[in-house]
């Protein structure tokens, strides 16, 4: 897992056409974790948590900076991007009625060209798979996608294979929070990397994810670890040396 992250990390940050980009936190981690070979599928990976990234250099893993897709991060270079180069967006994702109001919020602070906008709930695959099509025919330059890990990553997996050449995002929940308002961050949240104690106060669903999926992910991230440095000689042998100590 560890092996496949690194190759995809960027100490940079590009929009290049082709390209697709997935962000990564604990829990998407967790998640991610059990279908590996998404990941393999994109171009670029991202620590949208700032706890993996704090854990990846305490490990002397990498030094990753944090870029999440929203207005305290690279949402913000991507739209004002769109809105100089006249590059066309489109939007998939939440629930019907949220995307509109969080798509018409965007475009209001941003001035950027709406390609096309459905939320994120099909009713069968095939139902997804000709929406895609269509989708691959309006040919955005940029496609924002806010499904949940795993449908997210699937669908720009998807539409790339389907033959479509513009720049993707996934974007976890972004368009809900955004509908709510553009900035949903207060900025002391932001600046004291306190924005996970401002969604636990806003979306008391997440405490579930700090309580029992993090500490899920600290087991499963230690053995991805020590996996891929090979340490389990070394581990072996600092417990032989302590047995011996203490006998």
């Amino acid at each position: 897992m560890i092996s496949v992250i690194n190759k995809r990390l960027s100490s940079g940050f590009d929009l290049r056409k082709g390209e697709i980009h997935t962000f990564l936190n604990p829990y998407s981690y967790l998640l991610l974790r059990r279908n590996p070979e998404l990941l393999e599928q994109f171009d670029v990976v991202h620590f949208d948590g700032i706890a993996l990234c704090r854990i990846y250099e305490m490990f002397r893993v990498k030094s990753v900076p944090r870029r999440s897709f929203d207005m305290t991060s690279v949402a913000r270079d991507v739209l004002k991007s769109a809105s100089v180069e006249g590059k066309r967006v489109a939007f998939v994702g939440t629930e019907e009625g949220v995307v509109d109001k969080a798509v018409d919020t965007l475009q209001k602070a941003f001035s950027f060209e709406v390609a096309l906008v459905r939320h994120g709930f099909f009713s069968s695959d095939e139902e997804m798979e000709t929406f895609q099509k269509h989708l691959v025919e309006v040919d955005p330059d940029i496609v924002i996608v806010g499904m949940g890990v795993n449908r997210q990553e699937k669908f720009l997996i998807q539409m790339k294979g389907l033959g479509w050449t513009g720049t993707g995002f996934t974007c976890g929940g972004f368009l809900h929070q955004t509908a709510l308002r553009l900035d949903f961050y207060p900025k002391v949240m932001d600046k004291l990397n306190l924005r996970w104690l401002y969604r636990v106060w806003r979306d008391p669903y997440v405490i579930r994810r700090y309580l029992l999926d993090y500490p899920k992910f600290l087991i499963c991230f230690l053995s991805d670890y020590f996996s891929w440095r090979n340490e389990k000689p070394l581990v072996e042998k600092v417990v032989l040396n302590a047995v011996r100590q203490y006998s």
